[in-house]
């Protein structure tokens, strides 16, 4: 990355936020019936802080169960907080109507992980973006058209195959077809949720690199979830650590995987592969918990080689240790 690149990332991230979300919280379950025994709440996410600038990439991390994409949803109000708020450019989403939050999502769209599951397989590539032109931009007949060929051809692809249907298109193909649908209602954020995972090896990297210019090129905020650490550093600004829907650390993406602060942010660090040798690696031991029963004070204490009797205490606040970066531990004699 160039240092004018690193410059312009580092003043989107200092800006005043467009999407901030303050103690995000949901949980699933927990009622039970008439005739069994009331079951505990599935802990998805915990009292999550966040902010996105205009133009800011944020990526979310961590291994599957922690909360990651139940965390997108949240923040686009696709399924409702427990507890918590959501604000877009100073409105609270929170206090929107449905008919209001209809109207409002021209703003915030999703990219899916899996394409083919996100498009409808009884419509036609052009259908299904004419639809949220139509919708959300107002616009119809020859120009409704001429946006879905600019999008087809944003996304690497041709206005002539817009007559397929999501059958005769690749993996990769589908997944620029949604990320074209995405952009059809001319978003300012968008949460990508996994968007490359689901495809071959051999074509992740095309879709990053589109992801990553399209971003430059419309200004967008981005959410980028994602379980591999290496896809994340290149796209994004800022990186945020889940672990069991709690945040452990949030940093820029240069500070913190050079010199990370969290524990479990160090252990995923030096999992990567060619990150280290095996043998001066963190391993983690052990499976997550259950968000149904999440250990006691730190969530992470049950997996974690520094874990002392007072980790089990209390719950880490999320502190400042370096200008812009945060953990969540209470440990400050650490060398990872």
């Amino acid at each position: 990355m160039s240092e004018v690149a690193e410059m312009e990332r580092e003043a989107a991230s200092t800006a005043r936020p467009l999407v901030e979300a303050r103690g995000l919280t949901k949980h699933f379950g927990g009622g039970g019936g008439l005739l069994s025994s009331k079951s505990r709440p599935v802990r998805a996410v915990e009292g999550v802080d966040l902010s996105i600038a205009a133009g800011e990439v944020l990526g979310v991390v961590g291994e599957s169960g922690s909360g990651k994409s139940t965390l997108g949803r949240l923040v686009l109000r696709l399924i409702e907080a427990t507890e918590g708020t959501v604000s877009f450019d100073g409105t609270d989403l929170n206090g929107l109507s449905s008919g209001e939050l209809r109207a409002f999502r021209r703003n915030m769209q999703m990219i899916f992980q899996d394409p083919f599951a996100s498009l409808n397989s009884r419509m036609t590539i052009r259908d299904a973006l004419l639809e949220p032109i139509t919708l959300h931009r107002g616009v119809k007949g020859r120009e409704a058209v001429e946006l879905a060929e600019g999008l087809m051809q944003q996304v690497g692809l041709t206005a002539e195959q817009m007559k397929r249907y999501p059958r005769a298109f690749s993996g990769g193909q589908r997944q620029r077809v949604a990320i074209a649908r995405a952009l059809a209602s001319a978003p300012r954020f968008i949460v990508a949720d996994e968007p490359v995972s689901a495809l071959d090896v051999s074509v992740q990297a095309e879709v990053v690199n589109l992801l990553q210019r399209l971003q430059r090129e419309l200004g967008l905020s981005l959410m980028f979830i994602s379980h591999d650490l290496s896809v994340v550093e290149i796209i994004s600004d800022r990186v945020m650590v889940l672990y069991l829907g709690r945040v452990m650390e949030v940093a820029p993406t240069r500070q913190l995987y050079q010199n990370p602060a969290h524990p479990y942010t160090a252990a995923l660090l030096q999992a990567v592969p060619g990150a280290r040798s095996a043998e001066d690696r963190l391993i983690l031991a052990g499976e997550i918990p259950s968000p149904a029963n999440p250990p006691s004070g730190c969530v992470f204490r049950t997996r974690c080689p520094f874990a002392i009797a007072a980790c089990a205490e209390t719950v880490p606040e999320l502190r400042e240790v370096a200008p812009g970066q945060k953990k969540a531990c209470i440990r400050d004699d650490l060398t990872l």
